[in-house]
């Protein structure tokens, strides 16, 4: 995967600011933070963050191999869980939840997320 443009990089920056403005820390817990997988290993690490901050009782990492995997080789949800895992080992397996089967975004949670597993407490629903 060739390295992103400046032009890509000041755009996704000003995007990221823009949203840190305008999209604050919510005031309840959500159920669970999701993790979109792909090839940047810091994301689970910030996800892991926010639920050390208590934004949620679940993490969620979705991903199997596609174009977003770049040189992980292997599933992007067990890539971001071994991150995890390395910046935030107190984080307990039994609030990570991880969906590696899907190509894409969408077949693992538009997909129906029926074959995920549910801890007791998590109040999310899978939907088709």
């Amino acid at each position: 995967m060739p390295a992103p443009t400046p032009e890509l990089v000041a755009a996704a920056r000003r995007t990221l600011h823009y949203l840190a403005t305008v999209d604050p820390t919510p005031s309840a817990p959500a159920d669970a933070i999701l993790g979109f997988g792909m090839f940047d290993l810091r994301l689970p690490v910030f996800c892991g963050e926010l639920h050390r901050r208590g934004l949620a009782p679940r993490l969620i990492f979705t991903g199997g191999i596609g174009a977003g995997t770049g040189n992980l080789g292997r599933p992007e949800a067990d890539a971001w869980h071994d991150a995890l895992r390395r910046a935030r080992p107190e984080i307990p397996a039994t609030e990570v939840i991880l969906e590696s089967i899907p190509r894409s975004p969408s077949g693992g949670v538009a997909g129906g997320g029926s074959s995920w597993p549910r801890p007791p407490g998590f109040g999310g629903s899978a939907s088709r």
